[in-house]
């Protein structure tokens, strides 16, 4: 079979997808978690929720390499600025919408606690950790890209400081989830590095070996507690399965894009990932107080997500013009 290797770049409707997805399988992850499932056995085999932020993250990195290459040194202008704006027009519109449908159904807003857990949520917009996290990435992405040194040496730099920031958290006592998915960025900007060069040496098979390993490895790292830890108890095989499980999961999603012919198009409820994943604790609040039957409340979580979600999209969409009405023109010129 004729396999030629397309960049990520090149496919970006089917990664925009797999982003939707991913999305969606995090609040199932969560839902299981959290939602009282009666089907208690399901719950270790529908926690990917880490794997799937790993994936975020790298999809970042290589989205951030991808156009610093692409721009130079053009690209970090306002950089700060409009990573920010993309990022945090969604949560405030998330919040306040949480915010509401928490005070409306469970119980009266204690501002002390909202601007106390601000950079983690609380128990309002649970879960949006991960926004406080990946604006510290974009300041190490943003000063080490500025530093006047060859673009490896800009990468290595950029490793070292994830990989401190991941030991910092630790000694800190941080949750394992602040940790275990930040490996993803350095895959991601280390694989938009290398990318053009692997890919003339991949092959259908490769590509295909590649994945199955992959796979294998990601299963048992990710059943640890099932599959490993009866034998190897300790606790630094258990952190070391965490992380090795959401790397080979980014490994096998990527052997799965290089592989895939699939173009699907760009409908919009598919760039509401980031929506979605911000939304759904909002949406599990209201979902549960229409039904405390557990599937009912999964059925209305996933609908709800993508429709809140969609909505949440077009308006941050629109803030965003009305807030840079430059890009307008340039569209239409």
């Amino acid at each position: 079979m004729v396999f030629v290797y397309k960049p990520l770049s090149e496919k970006r409707n089917l990664c925009t997808l797999v982003k939707f997805i991913a999305a969606l399988l995090v609040v199932n992850g969560h839902l299981f978690l959290f939602g009282r499932s009666q089907m208690e056995f399901m719950v270790p085999f529908m926690d990917v929720g880490a794997c799937c932020v790993s994936l975020f993250f790298f999809f970042s990195g290589y989205g951030l390499m991808a156009s610093f290459r692409s721009k130079g040194s053009a690209y970090l202008k306002n950089f700060g600025t409009r990573r920010l704006v993309r990022l945090i027009i969604p949560l405030l519109t998330a919040y306040c919408v949480s915010l509401i449908v928490y005070a409306w159904l469970v119980r009266p807003i204690d501002w002390h606690n909202v601007f106390g857990t601000l950079l983690w949520g609380g128990p309002y917009l649970r879960y949006s950790w991960y926004v406080t996290e990946i604006i510290v990435v974009y300041f190490l992405f943003y000063i080490t890209m500025k530093l006047p040194i060859e673009q490896k040496h800009k990468l290595l730099a950029l490793s070292a400081l994830i990989v401190i920031l991941m030991v910092s958290l630790y000694l800190a006592g941080q949750p394992i989830w602040y940790i275990e998915s930040l490996p993803g960025f350095i895959m991601g900007i280390w694989w938009e590095f290398y990318e053009r060069r692997i890919g003339k040496k991949l092959t259908y098979s490769s590509v295909c070996t590649i994945a199955v390993i992959s796979f294998c490895v990601w299963f048992v790292m990710w059943q640890w507690m099932l599959i490993g830890a009866p034998y190897l108890p300790a606790w630094r095989y258990a952190l070391l399965a965490v992380l090795l499980a959401d790397i080979s999961f980014v490994v096998v999603v990527c052997a799965m894009i290089a592989l895939s012919r699939f173009t699907p198009p760009n409908i919009l409820p598919m760039r509401s990932f980031y929506e979605i994943y911000l939304i759904q604790n909002c949406v599990m609040i209201l979902a549960g107080n229409i039904s405390g039957q557990f599937f009912v409340k999964w059925s209305l979580t996933l609908f709800g997500v993508v429709v809140m979600g969609t909505l949440l999209y077009l308006i941050n969409q629109r803030i965003s013009t009305l807030m840079t009405p430059q890009r307008k023109v340039t569209a239409e010129a």
